[in-house]
């Protein structure tokens, strides 16, 4: 992610977090009150600090992020050949934070691995020696969480 867009996000991120406090205030909450959402908004805010060479499947900050949240997100750390999954779609960022509403996380993962192996078919058929520095981390994330959908649809 570029550093004008990082610092650009965080701005949003703070500027949000600001603009409920007082909000929240009136009615006796804090922010660590609203839930998930927030919770997700603070570890995203986490993420963006981390340095890509450092992620790690067991570390406590990517464990709290919802697993598509944080595939999402490093689609931003990716070579531009790997493509994100609304350009895959072909369809507008809009058209497809509206078609992953309400799809289950399957379907939504699946896609995600589409674009992930279009990038690995793109690499091997240029006959790169290497991947992208992120790339290893997603494909184990993607690997993780079709073993945990696996074992959901078991039950």
């Amino acid at each position: 992610m570029h550093t004008h867009a990082l610092l650009l996000l965080l701005s949003r991120i703070i500027s949000i977090s600001q603009a409920l406090t007082p909000l929240l205030e009136r009615t006796g909450k804090r922010l660590n009150e609203l839930g998930a959402a927030y919770v997700q908004l603070r570890n995203v805010r986490a993420m963006l600090f981390l340095e890509t060479d450092k992620l790690d499947l067991s570390s406590m900050v990517v464990q709290k992020l919802n697993p598509i949240v944080l595939l999402h997100h490093l689609f931003t750390r990716a070579p531009e050949t790997m493509p994100s999954p609304h350009t895959l779609m072909q369809c507008s960022v809009v058209q497809y934070a509206q078609w992953m509403d309400g799809r289950p996380d399957r379907e939504v993962l699946g896609v995600i691995q589409g674009s992930v192996d279009t990038y690995t078919n793109a690499c091997m058929k240029r006959g790169d020696k290497e991947f992208s520095p992120v790339y290893p981390f997603m494909v184990a994330l993607l690997r993780k969480e079709a073993v945990q959908h696996t074992q959901v649809d078991a039950k």
